[in-house]
């Protein structure tokens, strides 16, 4: 949760300094809010690791049931450093008006990787058991995070203009808001 807190400050900050004419400071302001975050993330992954056991027994006795706890923890560490990354890049991208591209990418990935990559798996090789769709949620999150990041570097953002005025074409329903 701090990590999606962090990236609401980002949205807001890039959007402020792209309207001061700042862009240079906005990308600055990004990299801070994933500095924090991925601290932030990193440490929570360290813990995830080294008390892996530790904190599955908090939920479970029995053996089996934590040996796949501790297992799929493992996932969810490795995990945490492109979540930050996805999360703060996206919030980025969202302050700088550029959401079309990464909402669509978000979809796909999430509806091609994580639902149907994860149902075929479990199916084609079911001995993986819930290993098998943590590998492809890894992935998931590994693509999406350097997809977000990428997409904030090559700055296509710079090139969209916030400050045109609202109009009808421009705002879908506009005209009707103002009827009323």
């Amino acid at each position: 949760m701090p990590a999606f807190g962090i990236s609401t400050a980002v949205t807001a900050l890039v959007g402020r300094y792209i309207g001061r004419g700042k862009p240079d400071v906005a990308v600055r302001r990004a990299h801070l809010g994933f500095a924090v975050a991925v601290t932030y993330m990193l440490v929570c992954a360290a813990l995830f690791i080294i008390f892996r056991h530790q904190l599955i027994s908090l939920f479970s006795v029995d053996e089996e049931v934590q040996q796949l706890g501790a297992t799929l923890l493992v996932f969810a560490a490795v995990y945490q450093l492109f979540d930050a990354m996805y999360i703060v890049y996206y919030g980025a991208l969202r302050g700088a008006a550029d959401t079309f591209v990464p909402a669509v990418a978000t979809a796909v990935l999430c509806w091609s990787i994580t639902v149907a990559g994860g149902y075929a798996i479990s199916r084609g090789v079911p001995r993986l058991g819930p290993s098998g769709p943590w590998y492809l949620a890894t992935g998931y999150g590994i693509i999406l995070g350097l997809f977000m990041y990428l997409r904030f570097m090559r700055g296509g953002w710079r090139s969209i203009n916030l400050d045109r005025p609202a109009t009808a074409d421009t705002v879908p329903n506009l005209k009707m808001a103002m009827e009323s």
